[in-house]
């Protein structure tokens, strides 16, 4: 997957797999100036998506979207009795906060 900035350079992007017996939750938005959408999408080691949740939102935070969509991804792992999860997000203020360092 390439991703392009303001400038268009290309940066590369690849997908890690989560350690044998765990489930990698992916969650991203994308937000316009009135609404955002986004999802999250749960996949084992060989990369097959075992479940995914998309959702609309009326409001453009970013963050907030993201903390929803992280929310959504946490219920997926709740109701498919998943206990070893490993959640991922490109929002590094999300992140940060997640782990106490905000």
């Amino acid at each position: 997957m390439h991703a392009f900035s303001g400038n268009q350079s290309a940066r590369q992007t690849c997908w890690e797999p989560p350690p044998t017996l765990w489930i990698k939750i992916y969650v991203d938005a994308a937000v316009r100036a009135e609404e955002a959408a986004g999802a999250a999408v749960a996949r084992d080691k060989q990369g097959m998506i075992l479940a995914l949740i998309a959702a609309l939102f009326p409001h453009p935070d970013p963050v907030m979207v993201e903390a929803a969509l992280m929310l959504l991804g946490l219920q997926l792992a709740r109701d498919y009795a998943w206990s070893s999860v490993v959640i991922e997000s490109d929002c590094l203020n999300l992140v940060n906060c997640w782990n106490g360092s905000a």
